[in-house]
C-alpha cells in the first residue's frame, strides 16, 4: 500500500530528540482543540504535532484546522509531499489520515518514529500515544493521493481556499 506523507526538507530530524519528546507526550489529556499554550499537557492530534515540529523541528507552525495543514506548510515552510509505502517512512514524517467513518478528507494527523511507529493524540486513546502503525491503518485512511491532499479546504475554514 503506498500513501502520501509530508517531509521536512531543509535539515535532517534528530530520531532521538523527537522520540524523547514523545514519550513524553504520552502523559498528556487528550481535549479537542486546545489552546497552544497548553501544549504540552493538553493536546489533540493537531496540537501534539504542532508542539513536536516546534521542540524537534525548531518550526513555529500556524494552528488552523487540520484539513489546511498540508496545503500550509508546503506555502510557508520546506516540505515536501512524497507518496511513498510504509517501509520509506521516516522520522518526522506527517502522516495526515481520514476517519473510517467521516465524511471530512482529513480528520487525524500522526507523526513518524520509524517506518512502524507513529505518536498521535487522539480521543480514542485519552491523550498522546505511540502505536504501530499498521493498528492507526485499522481506524485511518491514508491519503493515497497528493492531488487531494493539496487542494482540500476543510470544510469548517472560514477561509476558502485562493483568498
Amino acid at each position: 500500500m503506498s500513501f502520501c506523507i509530508l517531509r521536512f526538507t531543509e535539515s535532517q530530524i534528530d530520531s532521538e530528540a523527537l522520540s524523547s519528546e514523545c514519550k513524553a507526550l504520552q502523559l498528556t489529556t487528550h481535549r479537542e482543540a486546545p489552546r497552544r499554550e497548553e501544549a504540552p499537557k493538553v493536546t489533540d492530534c493537531l496540537t501534539a504535532v504542532w508542539y513536536l515540529v516546534k521542540k524537534v523541528i525548531h518550526v513555529e507552525l500556524g494552528l488552523d484546522r487540520i484539513g489546511n495543514m498540508p496545503r500550509n506548510l508546503l506555502t510557508k515552510w520546506k516540505w515536501a509531499v512524497r507518496v511513498i509505502s510504509s517501509e520509506e517512512v521516516l522520522p518526522g514524517d506527517l502522516l495526515f489520515l481520514k476517519g473510517k467513518t467521516s465524511h471530512r478528507l482529513i480528520t487525524h494527523v500522526a507523526i513518524a518514529l520509524s517506518s512502524t511507529l507513529v505518536f498521535h493524540s487522539s480521543k480514542d486513546k485519552a491523550g498522546g500515544c505511540i502505536e504501530e502503525l499498521t493498528s492507526v491503518f485499522s481506524r485511518y485512511e491514508p491519503l493515497p493521493r497528493s492531488e487531494e491532499m493539496l487542494t482540500y479546504v476543510d470544510p469548517r475554514s472560514d477561509v476558502a481556499f485562493g483568498s
